[in-house]
């Protein structure tokens, strides 16, 4: 993949190699495959591609944050002054599509980027209300255990997200509500497992302490 010139392929190619991406790939990227998507990016013409490509991006960008916050080349490129807001905006919209495209890559991505002294400002208050938002509905949607989990994990990131709260505390009422749904009417036929169990638990406390 590295050898290959991506601006130079079809798009059936890159619809070929976005279906093929999968869990196993993330642990493979290289910065040099994620130099090779950015700078195929301007050369996509189509959607839906573009979206997909994207959405690769969103999957790796967690595994390089792992490997060092400080040498991330997708989150540097998702900051980059030119770019900046593009991305967010394929972001945010990534994330409202939910499991369509990978939607606990979308969030694990937010709660990173949230999370990253370098990145934090990428969003404002009002996208950081839309993530909410995504999150409440998902969340009373049949998901993923793991989308179910990391759109837990955001809430809980953004129960911490002072700026957020100053213009947004009645969300609090609703959050409360979500919890206390997904607490009382657990699928008998599908518990939830011992990290679902755990983030609910974790937002159920500090939604107590938001309220006070």
């Amino acid at each position: 993949m590295e050898e290959t010139e991506l601006k130079n392929l079809s798009s059936d190619s890159f619809i070929l190699i976005v279906n093929i991406f999968d869990e196993n790939s993330v642990n493979d990227a290289t910065p040099a495959f994620v130099k090779k998507i950015i700078d195929a990016l301007p050369f996509i013409v189509d959607d839906g591609t573009l979206n997909a490509l994207i959405s690769i991006l969103v999957c790796v960008c967690p595994t390089f944050e792992q490997r060092s916050s400080e040498d991330n080349p997708v989150t540097a490129e998702f900051v980059n002054p030119d770019k900046e807001q593009f991305y967010k905006e394929k972001l945010l919209f990534l994330a409202n599509r939910g499991s369509v495209y990978r939607l606990e890559k979308c969030m694990e991505t937010i709660g990173v980027l949230l999370q990253n002294k370098k990145t934090v400002e990428m969003f404002n208050e009002n996208d950081v209300d839309f993530v909410v938002d995504v999150a409440i509905r998902e969340l009373g949607a049949p998901n993923k255990v793991q989308a179910r989990i990391e759109t837990l994990k955001v809430l809980n990131i953004i129960l911490d997200h002072e700026p957020y709260w100053q213009y947004y505390r009645h969300r609090l009422v609703e959050l409360d509500s979500l919890c206390e749904a997904q607490i009382m009417f657990e699928d008998e036929d599908k518990p939830y497992m011992a990290q679902e169990l755990m983030q609910l638990s974790t937002l159920n406390h500090k939604l107590s302490i938001r309220a006070k």
